[in-house]
């Protein structure tokens, strides 16, 4: 019976050292819910900083794109929000509103170009410095982001 005993308690010895790791796979595997909101949809953009977008470069300054204006145009789910931050980088987010989840119902930034704004929910999110931050409820959830990069003088926004 004591061998029994020590039997048992050698397996639950070996068990708690798996604990860790089985944290650890749980943390690693749960979505982020902030950006699965809004539904994966194709985007490709390009905005020509030397020619039609040349004035685009000042912090807070905003170009909202609702619809493709070119075939290899796509812009989300429900149009791009395309904005220069405080530190001068370019950050896109897609114009749905994560609390509504609907493309006709869109956020779009405010006169600062330091939040945009949803005028249905009246949630706010900041845009200023590239999160896409709720900063007023009722939405819980951020904006989705893109990618964004500059290549002689063109600035692609990716998904």
């Amino acid at each position: 019976m004591k061998s029994f005993v020590f039997i048992k308690k050698l397996d639950f010895l070996k068990l708690i050292r798996y604990i860790p790791l089985v944290f650890l796979i749980l943390l690693l595997s749960c979505e982020n819910d902030e950006q699965r909101r809004i539904p994966d949809v194709p985007v490709y953009l390009e905005l020509d900083l030397t020619g039609r977008y040349s004035t685009f470069r000042n912090p807070y300054d905003t170009v909202v794109y609702e619809r493709s204006q070119i075939v290899k145009d796509y812009v989300g789910f429900g149009g791009i929000l395309v904005n220069i931050g405080y530190d001068g980088n370019y950050y896109a987010y897609d114009l749905a509103c994560p609390y509504e989840v609907n493309p006709s119902i869109r956020i779009y930034p405010d006169e600062s170009g330091i939040k945009a704004v949803c005028r249905s929910c009246g949630s706010e999110f900041e845009i200023w410095n590239g999160t896409g931050m709720v900063s007023k409820s009722p939405s819980k959830w951020n904006l989705k982001r893109y990618q964004t990069y500059v290549l002689d003088g063109i600035l692609y926004v990716t998904r």
